[in-house]
Formats: structure tokens, sequence, C-alpha cells
């Protein structure tokens, strides 16, 4: 009953999802999981799952914001070079 009336409370919170995302129609967000977590019981154990969930996923993300932006960097340096002379043929 309980998870019903913060799943109900949880929809209405919910910030708009790109309509194309199958996930957020399903799934609500950590962040809100945890705003309710005492209004849904969620055990310690399951608190610490979650936790740990979104540490790895963090710590993947940093990652690859690093990679992108190296990769950006490459990019930016290889459309600053000068532009080819086709009349030069």
């Amino acid at each position: 009953m309980a998870l019903l009336v913060v799943a109900t409370t949880a929809g209405a919170q919910q910030p708009p999802q790109a309509p194309d995302d199958p996930l957020a129609r399903v799934l609500f967000p950590p962040e809100l999981v945890m705003q309710h977590q005492q209004d849904i019981g969620l055990r310690p154990e399951q608190r610490a799952t979650i936790t740990k969930a979104i540490q790895d996923f963090q710590s993947k993300v940093v990652d690859l914001q690093w990679r992108m932006q190296e990769q950006s960097q490459r990019l930016a340096s290889l459309l600053e070079k000068p532009a080819i002379d086709q009349s030069r043929r």
C-alpha cells in the first residue's frame, strides 16, 4: 500500500523524460527513491545496493567524460587545420 502511494506521488514528481525513453516509464530516479526511502520501507541492504550502483555509474561517467573531452579536443585541432585547396588539382 505504501509503495503504491509513493509510486503515485513519485510519478507526479518525476522530471519530464524524453518520449522515446522506455526506461523512464517504468523506473524511478534513484534520487526520488532515496528521498522516499522511509516511506517505502527501504532496507539498509537495498540502500547500500543503490548507493553502490550510483557510485559505480558515476565513476564510469567521469571516465567517459574525460575521454570524450580528449577526443573533442583532437577533433577541434583537426578542424582548425588549413582547408585543402581543391583548385590545385
